[in-house]
């Protein structure tokens, strides 16, 4: 359930903090008090579409906190433990800040999370019942969904194995179209062959290519190379020079030796002076290895060159590293063992292909029996609750698509082979006819309104909130949707935008959003009414903004028999 929310910079909201409680809150005020922003800072924590607009006037960034409990909710429990969000108080702390530079900030448990883990974990905790979402029931491609959440598992783990067998089919005649649509066969096997034998005729390996650019640098500067190898050499044992290095080393080891006995310290610098003079010695073998190569092969700078321009080429042709290239011959070995053994490949696709199809035809028939039996008790659950909402006189049925006698050119959809249509008569006589082309907007808000009782006990979401559901109606059957709302807050957490005194008065809780100038400035305030001034407020809207003795008597009755 929702505990908290904390709103900042919000349209005409600075700075609001409301906490709420278990069972049913209304919340009313004036037409532009600021009553749809507060859905709207709902709706920006819980990642619907972050606008902009939603910025205060003159302010950089709007903020919006909410804290849910999850404690008896074992579903966002497990999603939120999945995700590394959850934390030992049992409770999930959403926040959601905009900035007018377009940035978004999101967190859970003051984690940052993306906007699309904000809206997967918050579907299960609350859920938003707009002004407008009545209108989906006069969508008649949304009925079939409607039905399927009705269905619940029953009918979610048919659609699970049905759309893995038919995203298998798709891939499957995916294959057999490439390997079928090829324009000529012969023709892409020569090219396939051809650029194959190229890269295998080079002999690549890898490192070649910087073993002999390092190689053919080394090749080009020989004699600047034997040039300097030959003076190092010389300063350190020539036969020319009269004092090489490791002569004069030698003979400062033979000064040192003659004072070794008198100190210890002596001894240990005369050790340093030889271990110095066997590393110029090892420098000189070494040198003179080095010296001994020739000065410069043409024919091995030719063949350097000639293998550089190779590795080139195929660089341009088929990838820029030696990586790239065995990886572009491994695809073409495949593809070219897929045309030379097509006509294999393609009985084996065919009969995959076959066999899938009849799992999809299998799954979506007794998919559709599955929807066909719980539509039957889902059409008298309907009608029980279009009745306690004053909507007893109404038939109420699910219509199904027939169902094709041959599947072999049927139109498998991702939801099946069904076409669904909520049917309804509002008067005792009268045929049933399409919802969508009979039902007022009261009537639709009705019909909502019993699809979300059904749904209360089934979806495990803990806090509803309704705004303006009321939408069409007046006078008792505003009585009788407070009274659902109210039995439905039982169970769960409700919390509804009204401007109907009939169902504020079925309240636990009553909230008045108001509007007022500070300092020039406008602002939206909220506060929870005590009884007094519910009353008030209750006598207020029955009297279009003023308050008469007959509206106080009125409300205070309205309350007594809530």
């Amino acid at each position: 359930m929702l505990r908290h929310i904390s709103i900042n910079n919000v349209a005409l909201i600075k700075n609001i903090d409301i906490d709420f409680d278990e069972g049913f809150s209304v919340l009313t005020g004036e037409t532009g008090a600021g009553k749809s922003i507060i859905v709207d800072a709902v709706n920006l924590v819980i990642g619907e579409r972050a606008d902009k607009s939603l910025i205060k006037y003159g302010e950089e960034k709007a903020f919006v906190e909410a804290i849910f409990s999850v404690e008896n909710n074992s579903r966002a429990k497990d999603i939120l433990n999945e995700y590394g969000l959850l934390d030992d108080s049992d409770e999930a702390v959403f926040s959601r800040e905009i900035n007018i530079s377009g940035k978004n900030v999101c967190r859970i448990n003051g984690r940052l999370c993306n906007v699309s883990t904000l809206k997967e974990i918050s579907s299960l905790i609350i859920d938003i019942h707009g002004q407008h979402e009545h209108q989906s029931l006069l969508n008649t491609q949304m009925h079939l969904g409607i039905l399927d959440m009705y269905a619940g598992s029953a009918v979610q783990e048919l659609l699970v194995k049905y759309r893995e067998q038919r995203a298998k089919y798709k891939q499957v005649q995916k294959k057999l179209k490439n390997i079928l649509g090829e324009g000529n066969k012969e023709q892409r096997i020569d090219i396939l062959n051809y650029q194959i034998n190229e890269i295998n005729a080079a002999n690549l390996y890898e490192g070649e290519e910087i073993e002999l650019r390092e190689k053919r640098e080394i090749l080009n500067n020989m004699q600047k190379i034997l040039a300097a190898l030959n003076a190092a050499h010389e300063y350190i044992n020539g036969d020319t020079l009269e004092q090489s290095a490791l002569s004069l080393t030698k003979s400062a080891s033979n000064e040192i030796i003659a004072i070794s006995n008198i100190n210890k310290t002596y001894e240990e610098l005369q050790q340093k002076i030889d271990n110095a003079y066997y590393a110029l010695e090892d420098v000189t073998y070494e040198l003179s290895g080095m010296l001994d190569i020739e000065e410069y092969d043409e024919k091995e700078i030719e063949f350097i060159e000639d293998r550089l321009e190779i590795i080139l080429k195929l660089k341009r042709k088929y990838g820029a590293s030696f990586e790239e290239i065995i990886f572009f011959k491994d695809n073409l070995e495949k593809e070219l063992e897929t045309l030379e053994n097509s006509q294999t490949i393609i009985a084996e696709l065919e009969i995959e292909r076959n066999l899938l199809q009849k799992n999809i035809s299998d799954l979506s028939i007794t998919l559709s029996q599955t929807r066909r039996e719980s539509a039957k008790l889902f059409e008298k659950e309907v009608l029980v609750q279009l009745a306690s909402l004053g909507m007893g006189k109404c038939s109420f049925s699910v219509q199904f698509n027939e169902l094709p006698i041959s599947f072999e050119n049927c139109l498998f959809t991702d939801t099946g082979i069904d076409v669904v249509e909520f049917y309804i008569s509002l008067n005792v006589g009268q045929p049933e006819k399409p919802l969508a082309k009979v039902v007022s907007g009261g009537e639709a808000s009705r019909i909502m309104l019993a699809l979300k009782s059904i749904y209360a006990d089934k979806d495990g979401i803990s806090t509803m909130v309704f705004d303006e559901i009321d939408t069409g109606i007046s006078g008792r059957i505003a009585g009788v949707v407070g009274e659902k709302i109210k039995q439905t807050a039982q169970n769960k957490q409700i919390l509804c935008i009204t401007h109907l005194p009939q169902i504020a008065a079925m309240a636990n809780y009553h909230f008045l959003i108001e509007k007022e100038e500070k300092e020039n400035k406008t602002i939206t305030t909220i506060i929870k009414l005590n009884e007094k001034r519910r009353i008030e407020e209750l006598a207020k809207m029955m009297g279009d903004g003023v308050i008469t003795a007959s509206a106080l008597s009125h409300a205070k009755d309205l309350l007594k028999i809530s």
